[in-house]
C-alpha cells in the first residue's frame, strides 16, 4: 500500500516524509496542496458539540426511532413473542426488518454486490440486535419509549451517512 497514492490520501508521500502530513505533488490526489490528515486541527467547544449532538439525537428519536420501534418492537416482535419465545420472535422479526432497511443499500454507488451485501448486513444486524431489543423490551416491562431511546443510541452510523460525499472543510 505504501508507495501508491489514493484519492484524498497519499500513503507514499506520508511514508517518504517520515509521517509528515504533506502531500504536495501526489499524483491522483484531488488537490496537490491538500494535507493527508484532512482538516487543520482547531479548538472545539465541547458544550456546543454536545448540545448539537443532543439536538440531532432528539430529532432522530422523535421523527424516526420512536415510530420505528413502535412498529417493530411494540407491535410485531411483541405479538410474535406471545406465540413464540423471545428469541424466535426476534429472529422472525429480523427478516422484515432487513427488507424494510434494504433500500438504504441503494444510496450512493449501487452495484449488485453492494445491494446483496447490504441485505446480508441488515439481516445480520437484525439477527444480532432484535434479540437484544426483545430482552430490553421485556426488561422494561414493554416500554417502547425505552427501546426507542436504545435504538437512538445504537446508530453511530447516522452522522457518518450525513457527512458522506461532503467535501472536507478547509
Amino acid at each position: 500500500m505504501f508507495g501508491s497514492c489514493l484519492p484524498g490520501w497519499c500513503a507514499g508521500e506520508w511514508a517518504r516524509a517520515g509521517g509528515s502530513p504533506s502531500c504536495s505533488g501526489c499524483p491522483g490526489s484531488p488537490s496537490v496542496s491538500r494535507s493527508c490528515s484532512g482538516d487543520t486541527p482547531r479548538a472545539v467547544d465541547p458544550v456546543a458539540v454536545a448540545v448539537g449532538q443532543l439536538g440531532l439525537l432528539a430529532v432522530n428519536f422523535a421523527l424516526v426511532n420512536l415510530w420505528e420501534e413502535s412498529a417493530w418492537a411494540g407491535f410485531l416482535q411483541s405479538r410474535l413473542g406471545q406465540r413464540h419465545n423471545l428469541f424466535v420472535a426476534a429472529l422472525i422479526t429480523a427478516v422484515p426488518f432487513a427488507f424494510a432497511h434494504w433500500p438504504l443499500a441503494f444510496l450512493g454507488e449501487v452495484t449488485v454486490a453492494s445491494v446483496a451485501v447490504g441485505l446480508a448486513a441488515y439481516l445480520a444486524l437484525g439477527v444480532i440486535f432484535r434479540p437484544m431489543i426483545g430482552v430490553f423490551l421485556q426488561g422494561t416491562r414493554g416500554s417502547v419509549l425505552a427501546v426507542a431511546v436504545l435504538h437512538s443510541r445504537l446508530q453511530p452510523h447516522q452522522q457518518r451517512e450525513r457527512n458522506r460525499g461532503k467535501p472536507a472543510r478547509r
